[in-house]
């Protein structure tokens, strides 16, 4: 979660320095010229929007990423990824809550139409968008995104809750449920990541 905003903010850096820097500057000069200050303000607020959004992706593909892994090693019985297992499952477990609470500013930014271009769109003017306005149009967005991290992330979650009980008590009905859930959970998760 550090790392989103760490990464927002390196983005983010040059775009506010610029407003910073005409703050310096003389002011009776920049009275009578216009400079575009408007401009530079919406820019800031759409490269926020962007860099948020690229900082978000990498983090996300890190936790869908280790999803994958844990479900992988579940579906195959691989014995080589145990090592790695208990770090796969808990970056997966990170999809919920977290990532969740995290992709709240992105469904903002998309509101205020700073993010994505087909929020301000009319589909009946774009056929591209017109055949895909069932998942491209903003209610659709708003619903989608925090549904299947709420779905995925409880996947994750209690793939890593059944090994920490493994852990404990050592039956192997953890493993069943696991590896069960895994192979349901592969489908949803390739439809999920498509979406």
């Amino acid at each position: 979660m550090v790392a989103v905003m760490a990464v927002a903010a390196v983005a983010v850096l040059p775009a506010l320095g610029a407003d910073a820097g005409h703050a310096a500057h003389d002011t009776a000069a920049h009275a009578t010229a216009d400079h575009g200050h408007a401009a530079v303000s919406a820019f800031s607020l759409k490269q926020i929007a962007h860099s948020y959004l690229t900082a978000y992706m990498f983090c996300l593909s890190l936790c869908v990423g280790s999803l994958f892994l844990t479900l992988a090693h579940h579906l195959f019985d691989a014995g080589w990824s145990t090592s790695i297992r208990r770090v796969t499952e808990t970056l997966a477990s990170l999809l919920f809550p977290w990532m969740l609470i995290l992709a709240l500013p992105i469904i903002g930014f998309a509101w205020t139409g700073n993010l994505h271009a087909w929020f301000k769109i009319d589909p009946a003017t774009d056929h591209a968008l017109d055949v895909k306005k069932v998942l491209f149009n903003p209610p659709a967005f708003t619903v989608m995104v925090p549904v299947l991290l709420t779905l995925l992330g409880l996947m994750a979650r209690n793939i890593r809750a059944w090994s920490i009980a493994q852990d404990k008590d050592g039956a192997a009905h953890w493993t069943t449920k696991s590896r069960k859930l895994a192979a349901g959970g592969i489908f949803f998760f390739a439809i999920g990541t498509t979406l």
